[in-house]
Order: C-alpha cells, then sequence, then structure tokens
C-alpha cells in the first residue's frame, strides 16, 4: 500500500505490476534486430533499471537512446 504522502504515489508498484513487467521481458525477447532502442521518458530511471535488466537476461545489445 502506497503511503498518501508519497509524491510518486502507487506509480513505482504499477511499474513494478507483475503484467507490466512480463510484457516487458515479452518484448525485449522477441526483438527482431539489433537496431536501436527509443525510450521515451525514463520514470526515476526505473524504466531504464528494467529494460536493462531484460537486455541483459536476453543477451541484447541494442543501443538505446
Amino acid at each position: 500500500m502506497s503511503n498518501t504522502n508519497d509524491p510518486l504515489g502507487n506509480k513505482l508498484e504499477i511499474m513494478l505490476e507483475p503484467g507490466n513487467l512480463y510484457l516487458t521481458d515479452y518484448a525485449i525477447s522477441r526483438l527482431p534486430s539489433d537496431a536501436p532502442m527509443l525510450e521515451i521518458g525514463s520514470f526515476c530511471d526505473l524504466s531504464t533499471n528494467i529494460l536493462t535488466h531484460y537486455e541483459h537476461k536476453h543477451r541484447r545489445n541494442n543501443q538505446r537512446f
């Protein structure tokens, strides 16, 4: 449960929701090439860390902007 005084509210919990993580894992594991990826907006660097985790897990070397 989120602290109501937390300015981020439950946004961190949403980023780490199992369905969100599953879909990120699914997408990274099925990238069709080593073409660069464009990350639009990093949420407190959490999305960057999640993408990096799955890139390493699936041995992807796509450059990210």
